[in-house]
């Protein structure tokens, strides 16, 4: 556990492998995207599996943040990057589908990010928040 400082990520660039940043690299990493019961603030991945048609709860915060949303149905791929906050509106910044069509809804509750899809899909969550 670091208390104070920096993390530094990058590589030394050998052979023309510039990679740098942070990689999550266990895709089984499953819940909610959250900072709010830690206390703290960063960079956090969640991945659920979501049932058609309901209301399911994707990213938590303590006042507010950036979520990219990957999901993947039958036959139906895309993202979005949704901004929400403590008490505030829920706003779609950008949005885009590779595969299928498929009508979803983002709504905010208290603390959390909310989704709701048309049908059973996985979701991916990377949230950037406070």
């Amino acid at each position: 556990q670091l208390e104070t400082g920096t993390y530094y990520v990058n590589s030394p660039g050998s052979s023309g492998n510039s990679k740098t940043g942070y990689l999550f690299s266990n895709s089984n990493n499953t819940g909610v995207a959250q900072v709010r019961t830690s206390g703290g603030r960063g960079l956090v991945l969640g991945r659920q599996d979501i049932s058609a048609n309901t209301w399911t709860t994707i990213a938590d915060t303590h006042w507010g943040g950036t979520a990219l949303v990957a999901w993947a149905g039958s036959g139906v791929q895309g993202m979005d990057m949704v901004a929400y906050g403590y008490n505030s509106p829920v706003t779609v910044l950008y949005s885009s589908q590779w595969a299928g069509s498929q009508i979803r809804s983002y709504t905010g509750s208290t603390y959390q990010l909310q989704i709701n899809i048309g049908t059973t899909a996985n979701v991916w969550v990377l949230f950037l928040g406070t």
